[in-house]
């Protein structure tokens, strides 16, 4: 009996149902989420007010959507763990694991922590975000979507 229930959980272990392959990501940062990043933080912490303003606008507009290819194999669908790259300063909890939506919880030391979702639009599809708050407490909102390209990742 001890072997059946233990069949039937590893049995419910779901995977994101997306396609093994290549993938389009794109990231997209909001203004106020540009403010939070260090970099950005040294850069402007001597300038007035209204330089501040205006440094932001033109980052927010330089800073767009940025696009990356991903490979995705069948190993990290099969273990959502491995979809997140590893860091030794961040813990990352997964708080929900569907065939349709992988939400995770993640806490950098001292740095950022939040929530992140993605959910599959269908098997070549998927969008999300992450929500969170850097070491000051501001808040950051990233959007981002996956496209699927080819089986081959080569």
């Amino acid at each position: 009996m001890k072997i059946f229930i233990a069949t039937l959980i590893v049995l419910n272990t779901y995977a994101l149902d997306i396609k093994p392959g290549l993938w389009e990501q794109t990231v997209t940062l909001d203004a106020n989420s540009i403010m939070s990043l260090p970099k950005v933080q040294e850069q402007i912490k001597n300038l007035p007010k209204e330089q501040v303003q205006m440094v932001l606008s033109m980052m927010a507009s330089q800073m767009g959507p940025r696009k990356s290819e991903e490979c995705i194999t069948k190993e990290m669908l099969t273990d959502p763990a491995k979809l997140i790259p590893k860091n030794k300063e961040c813990k990352i909890t997964i708080l929900k694991n569907t065939k349709e939506l992988l939400t995770t919880s993640l806490k950098c030391d001292g740095k950022i922590s939040g929530t992140a979702k993605l959910e599959r639009s269908d098997t070549e599809n998927y969008s999300g975000n992450f929500l969170g708050k850097d070491a000051s407490g501001k808040e950051m909102k990233v959007a981002f979507t996956g496209a699927f390209i080819k089986s081959n990742c080569k």
